[in-house]
């Protein structure tokens, strides 16, 4: 079997990996075994590789760009462009990998779920979409998947009233996502996977759970995104009182004088950055590629975070983010108004799902007006920026 925090890995909808790496390997021939993902594989080269012929000829020694292959391309020719510092490429000079890109079934994971409480021997009954029933021999609990079922059964006033083991299927961060009380009792999927009797134990330790709230709120167990703040206090406390607290908008000190940022690009090819600010850690957030190409959203913050303290053009960041209006803008009034607006839809989307959720001041990234000439100039708001790939620190233990 493969160990389990490598298949935890592996089961995260839309990763992808080193599909050459023995340990991904194996995780990925279990899981396919059991139907509870399927693969796409596809070949890249590294523009800077120094096992490669070229790498003597590569300026950027630490650029970090993968280059998929296509099969409509000519590999000869000049069509292979560096995503990253846009070096043309030829990629019969260079070593192949293969990457695998992860998609989860959900409904195989129904049945494997299914199939495990069988071969435990546990009597169970599917109450609800991602909800079972189950009787254990220390009595009733229910199974809850908790990244596909309705919101009601994570919610914390539910979990008070019905003994409930929670199952993660993507279990990046569920340590944080978690309610920190003891009551809860939860289990990654992957673990599941490599070893079955992991979740009779589970269900064992449910069923034996006395909820002891220490406060009152309401609030899910569990969120997919970060964990629900609560704070601790009376426990006659209203649970409105705690909602309109958790409302009023944090203050943030000035981030060009407090808070300092680090960026790094994983293996797998997810671009992350962190915040700190006035010594304390804010969060991380994390930009995944899709179909093995950065996103906008990527490309964005990649080129603001290696740039500052620098102000970067609009026009260098159309040229960035969005290659293919870059010669239309230039003499094109209406498409320069177009693609301004979705760069300040992009930015939105930045500071309000991304850095918001995550913890991070949204100020640190200044909005733009869509009436802005492409000549205007836009920097991150920060004292202080390092990049960890530059030190070959791709997986920080301890980011910002």
């Amino acid at each position: 079997m493969p160990d389990a925090e490598t298949t935890a890995q592996v089961l995260r909808n839309g990763s992808t990996h080193e599909a050459d790496k023995p340990n991904i390997a194996e995780a990925v021939k279990c899981l396919l075994e059991h139907g509870l993902i399927k693969t796409t594989v596809s070949e890249y080269v590294s523009c800077a590789n120094v096992k490669d012929r070229d790498y003597k000829y590569v300026r950027n020694r630490s650029c970090r760009g993968r280059i998929e292959l296509n099969d409509d391309l000519d590999e000869d020719g000049d069509e292979f462009v560096c995503p990253e510092c846009e070096r043309i490429v030829y990629p019969r000079q260079k070593a192949r990998h293969k990457i695998v890109r992860i998609e989860v079934v959900p409904e195989k994971v129904a049945g494997f779920m299914d199939w495990i409480l069988e071969t435990s021997g546990l009597s169970r009954k599917q109450m609800h979409p991602w909800v079972w029933r189950v009787d254990t021999p220390k009595g009733e609990t229910k199974l809850i998947v908790a990244d596909y079922c309705d919101m009601e059964y994570i919610a914390r006033d539910w979990a008070l009233q019905n003994k409930a083991c929670f199952v993660v299927v993507d279990a990046a961060g569920c340590s944080t996502r978690f309610l920190p009380e003891e009551w809860i009792t939860w289990e990654r999927f992957a673990d599941i996977v490599c070893e079955s009797d992991v979740l009779a134990k589970a269900l064992l330790r449910s069923a034996e759970v006395v909820a002891d709230p220490k406060i009152c709120v309401s609030a899910p167990v569990y969120s997919a995104t970060v964990r629900p703040i609560i704070s601790g206090g009376s426990s006659q406390k209203k649970a409105s009182d705690e909602e309109a607290e958790r409302k009023v908008e944090k203050s943030w000190p000035d981030p060009e004088e407090h808070t300092v940022a680090k960026f790094w690009t994983r293996e797998d090819g997810v671009f992350c950055f962190s915040t700190r600010t006035q010594g304390h850690e804010d969060g991380r957030v994390e930009f995944a590629p899709v179909n093995n190409k950065p996103t906008n959203q990527m490309q964005l913050m990649n080129v603001l975070l290696f740039k500052h303290p620098t102000e970067v053009s609009l026009a260098t960041l159309i040229e960035q983010v969005y290659p293919e209006s870059k010669e239309k803008v230039r003499n094109d009034g209406a498409e320069l108004a177009r693609t301004l607006k979705n760069l300040r839809t992009l930015i939105s989307d930045v500071r309000n799902k991304k850095m918001t959720p995550a913890g991070i001041n949204p100020e640190i990234l200044p909005s733009i007006d869509i009436e802005t000439q492409r000549n205007a100039t836009i920097c991150l708001r920060l004292a202080h920026v390092r990049n960890l790939d530059d030190e070959d620190e791709r997986r920080p233990k301890n980011p910002a």
